[in-house]
C-alpha cells in the first residue's frame, strides 16, 4: 500500500488486512489458552494438541505472508492503480504460498478433531466414520495442495510472469474445480465432525447440562464449514494475473477466516478444566469432601441416615481434558421404616481437575445434591 490509488477502483487491501489481523490474533490467543490448560492444569500434552500447535504455527506464517502482500505488495489493488511489477510479484508470491499452505493447515486442524473424537468413543460405527472422514479429507487435501503448488510450470511463473518470464499455467477451470471440490469435502467433513459429538454423547450417562455443553463445544467446528459454503460463490477465478490481485479479495477474506475458526473451535473444546477452576461447574450439584475406597463401603453421615457406595472403573468416553474417571453408585436413605424410599444415583467424577483430585487419587470431592 505504498502508492496512492489512481482514478480507478479504491484499494480493498485494508479489508483483508483488518480481517487477517483480527482472526490471527483470536486464533493465537485461543491456542495460548489451550497450551496453558494442557500444560499447567491437565499436565499432559497429547497428539491432538501438537497438531493444533502446528496448525497455529502454519497459520501464523500464512497470516504474515498475507499481511506482507497488503502492506508491501499490491494485494487488493486494481490494475488502474499505480503499483510496480515488483509489488505485484510480491503479492502473487504471497498468494502462491498461502494457497500451498492452506490445505496442510486445515488438514492438521481436522486431524486433531478426529483424534479427540476417536479418544471419546468406543463404538465401532462411529470410529469407522471418523477414520473414513480423516482418510478422505487427507487425500482431497493432498491433491488440492499439489494442484495449487504446481498449477504453473515452472512454479515461479505464478509470480514472475509480471516480469515477462517464460512459462505457462494450467487451465483456470481446473483450479476452480479443485477449489470447489476441496471446499465441498471440507464442509462435509466439518459438519460430520460437528454432529458426531452429539451422537456420541447421546447415550453417555452424564447429566443433560454437561452433555449439552460438551456437545456444543465439540461442534463449534461446523462454523468453519459454513464459512466454506459462503466462500464458494466468490470463487470466480484464481488464474494468476494483475487483475487477480483485486478480484480475489473476497476469496482471500473468507479463506483467512476458515482456519482461524477451526483452530478456535478446537481449542475452546479443551477449556473445561479452566472453566472449573474459575468456578463454572458443569453440573448443578453442590460439592462436599469424602474419601472412598475400591469395592464397597458404608458411611454414616448423620443419625439414621446411611449410604452405600460402589465404585468401578468407567469404560466411557472421557471429556476433553480428562485423564481418568470412574462411576460411583450411591444408594442412600433414612433408617428402615415403612416410609423409607431409596434413591440411587450414578455420577461421573472427573479426577483430572486439580480442584478435584488430590495427591492420593482415591481422595476426591463428591458432587451431589442431597435435597
Amino acid at each position: 500500500m505504498k502508492n496512492s490509488a489512481g482514478a480507478g477502483k479504491p484499494s480493498r487491501g485494508h479489508e483483508l488486512l483488518l480481517v487477517q489481523l483480527v482472526f490471527v490474533s483470536l486464533a493465537g490467543i485461543a491456542t495460548l489458552i489451550r497450551a496453558y490448560v494442557k500444560v499447567f492444569l491437565v499436565g499432559r500434552v497429547t497428539s491432538d494438541d501438537y497438531l493444533i500447535f502446528a496448525a497455529m504455527g502454519g497459520y501464523a506464517a500464512y497470516a504474515a505472508v498475507a499481511i506482507d502482500g497488503v502492506v508491501n505488495g499490491a494485494t487488493g489493488q486494481d490494475v488502474s492503480q499505480l503499483y510496480t511489477p515488483s509489488q505485484a510479484a510480491k503479492s502473487l508470491l504471497g498468494w502462491y504460498l498461502c494457497e500451498a499452505m492452506y490445505a496442510p493447515i486445515t488438514l492438521a486442524i481436522r486431524a486433531s478433531v478426529c483424534i479427540v473424537l476417536l479418544r471419546i468413543t468406543t463404538k465401532k460405527a462411529y470410529r469407522v466414520i471418523i477414520w473414513i472422514n480423516v482418510g478422505v479429507i487427507a487425500v482431497v487435501s493432498i491433491v488440492f495442495a499439489f494442484v495449487m503448488a504446481f498449477q504453473c510450470s515452472p512454479p515461479s511463473y505464478f509470480w514472475k510472469q509480471v516480469f515477462g518470464e517464460e512459462g505457462s499455467c494450467i487451465d483456470k477451470r481446473i483450479v476452480m474445480i479443485s477449489v470447489y471440490v476441496h471446499s465441498v469435502f471440507s464442509a462435509v467433513s466439518d459438519w460430520c465432525l460437528g454432529l458426531l459429538p452429539i451422537a456420541i454423547l447421546w447415550g453417555v450417562q452424564i447429566n443433560m447440562r454437561t452433555k449439552v455443553i460438551v456437545a456444543v463445544l465439540l461442534s463449534l467446528g461446523m462454523i468453519a464449514g459454513v464459512v466454506l459454503i459462503v466462500r464458494m460463490p466468490y470463487v470466480t477465478t484464481l488464474q494468476p494475473s494483475l487483475e487477480f490481485l483485486y478480484v480475489s479479495v473476497d476469496v482471500a477474506i473468507w479463506s483467512v477466516m476458515e482456519p482461524a475458526l477451526g483452530i478456535i473451535a478446537a481449542c475452546v473444546a479443551t477449556y473445561r478444566p479452566l472453566f472449573k477452576t474459575w468456578g463454572f461447574g458443569w453440573g448443578s450439584t453442590r460439592r462436599s469432601a469424602a474419601t472412598v475406597s475400591h469395592g464397597y463401603g458404608r458411611s454414616q453421615r448423620r443419625t439414621g441416615h446411611w449410604e452405600l457406595h460402589s465404585q468401578t472403573d468407567l469404560n466411557r468416553p472421557p471429556m476433553p481434558g480428562d485423564r481418568n474417571a470412574y462411576t460411583e453408585s450411591v444408594i442412600s436413605g433414612e433408617a428402615p421404616s415403612p416410609e423409607t424410599k431409596i434413591a440411587k444415583t450414578t455420577e461421573l467424577i472427573d479426577t483430572s481437575d486439580p480442584a478435584v483430585a488430590q495427591s492420593d487419587s482415591r481422595k476426591i470431592f463428591h458432587e451431589r445434591d442431597w435435597s
